[in-house]
């Protein structure tokens, strides 16, 4: 609905109230001094303004804007659509109208037909950078719409709350401003960029892998049924003392063996570190973090789960509290529900540096069989998660090009993920 306490008039300084008085004061003086000439140019003047300030007061009533998000979620390079929708619902014609969508966080996604618009509003919701459409004669009842395309550019949530109307009448004089509350959901979900994995480093790291651990595979022991042969089949799978029977070439078929999960826990405590603040004494420090290395390390954990899922084996993923956010813990079955659960778990993290916070009671539960974990750091892990005794067969997964991989459970990111 119209949020009327938002809507606010400008343009001349004759457009309110004390400024149509004066104008009236003035016209009364000339022609008590009989100056027709300048009574008949002022009188004009204020038979214009006068219809300028109840035309623009009166469409800002009458009109009410809507945006919907045409996408749920997407990944950085994909094509994000909202639909804008200016409803006039009031007999008088709107003349032009301004739409402006303030975005929450503008790096996230960049507009297609060129950059945002800076707007200062009195109230902060409409302070900053935000998407402009331009709306022109919206005659009364009548209904525009358009599509906003904007390209996504990296992980996290775009949103917008409200949205700002500029509109005013048909002389230039005079303009007002209102804004409502968008309807319906207006935020789109930005996953993490993801990189090709290198599933045989992944599920298969030496002597530390064993038989439940390494994805869906066929147990060789375990005969499930036969089959004629069919082009393409392996010739391992192929039946031979059948065939010695008999012509007719039969192939073996297997039980598939359920894999155990595997685990990611992201280490962002690793990526924070303190610089002295601008300004500030020597003393004064603050938080700060290794944006590129951590975006590469979330990065490296979305491609891990995605590539998993789509193997069939199941996913965990753990992620430490900071700040007001409590710690995450998630497990379940791998299909595509759970996946974007995950996905939506990392687009979501808004770490700025500082103390982390481990779940305890769940990271416990890491150490009674329920799958393999890897340690997403960005060198080394911090000292409270190597207090953990699941730490000593965890791999470490460091996001640092100069790491020391020779050392046993130690892998790099160039192990796993191959970028572009």
């Amino acid at each position: 609905m119209e949020n009327k306490n938002a809507r606010q008039s400008t343009g001349s300084l004759f457009l309110s109230v004390p400024g149509l008085i004066i104008l009236a004061a003035i016209l009364c003086v000339s022609f008590y001094f009989k100056s027709t000439i300048i009574s008949a140019f002022i009188l004009l003047f204020l038979i214009l303004c006068i219809i300028a300030f109840l035309w623009s007061r009166k469409v800002a009533t009458q009109l009410q804007a809507e945006a919907h998000s045409l996408t749920g979620s997407c990944f950085p390079g994909d094509e994000i659509g909202l639909d804008l929708t200016l409803t006039n619902n009031g007999s008088l014609a709107a003349i032009w109208t301004d739409a402006y969508l303030p975005i929450n966080k503008p790096l996230l996604a960049t507009p297609q037909n060129g950059a945002y618009n800076q707007i200062e509003m009195t109230a902060p919701e409409w302070s900053g950078l935000a998407l402009h459409q331009k709306f022109t004669w919206v005659s009364g009842y009548q209904k525009l719409s358009c599509k906003l395309t904007l390209t996504a550019n990296k992980r996290g949530i775009l949103s917008t709350d409200y949205i700002y109307l500029h509109t005013g009448d048909g002389f230039g004089i005079g303009t007002s401003r209102c804004g409502n509350p968008t309807k319906g959901s207006c935020s789109v979900v930005i996953f993490p960029k993801l990189y090709p994995v290198n599933m045989q480093n992944l599920l298969l790291k030496g002597s530390t892998m064993y038989a439940g651990k390494r994805g869906q595979y066929e147990d060789v022991t375990l005969l499930k049924n036969i089959r004629p042969y069919q082009h393409g089949d392996n010739f391992k799978r192929i039946n031979w003392r059948m065939l010695a029977k008999q012509q007719e070439v039969m192939v073996n078929l297997y039980e598939q063996i359920t894999p155990e999960s595997i685990f990611f826990l992201l280490d962002l405590k690793s990526f924070s570190y303190q610089q002295h603040r601008p300004g500030g004494y020597d003393d004064d420090m603050m938080d700060c973090v290794h944006n590129e290395e951590m975006e590469l390390a979330i990065s490296v954990v979305a491609s891990c789960i995605t590539a998993l899922s789509e193997q069939g084996v199941a996913c965990g993923l753990v992620i430490p509290g900071y700040g007001d956010v409590s710690p995450e813990f998630f497990y379940g079955e791998s299909n595509s529900l759970r996946l974007e659960e995950l996905l939506l778990m990392l687009a979501k993290i808004s770490y700025e540096g500082g103390k982390t916070d481990w779940p305890g009671e769940q990271l416990s539960y890491l150490t009674s069989g329920m799958g393999k974990s890897y340690v997403i750091t960005k060198d080394m892990a911090d000292t409270q998660l190597l207090a953990y005794d699941f730490m000593e067969t965890a791999v470490t997964v460091a996001v640092d090009a100069n790491v020391d991989t020779s050392i046993q459970n130690r892998l790099s990111v160039s192990d796993l993920i191959t970028m572009a």
